[in-house]
């Protein structure tokens, strides 16, 4: 019985939560942009209930601390040098 109060609760919920397509574009606007309290709410909901949608936002967290990594890392001027030096020698 209780699973199925579940279930109804999880369907309920899914009728009245915005579609996956505006999730997933909210997910991405939240990259760039502060989102309302309300979509929050919204997003959160929906991930709580949808397993594509709660993938595509780690996906998206991944991809962006990963590009923060790579904003980070700096190569010294030595480095830089090495790699041309490199490139020119392989005859790139």
């Amino acid at each position: 019985m209780m699973a199925n109060l579940k279930e109804k609760w999880i369907l309920w919920l899914a009728r009245r939560l915005p579609p996956c397509e505006d999730i997933c574009r909210t997910l991405s606007r939240r990259l760039d942009e502060r989102i309302g309290i309300g979509e929050r709410i919204k997003v959160k909901l929906h991930l709580w209930i949808c397993e594509y949608c709660e993938r595509f936002a780690r996906q998206l967290e991944l991809l962006q601390r990963l590009n923060q990594v790579e904003k980070d890392a700096q190569l010294s001027e030595d480095a830089k040098a090495r790699i041309k030096n490199a490139i020119r020698s392989n005859g790139g």
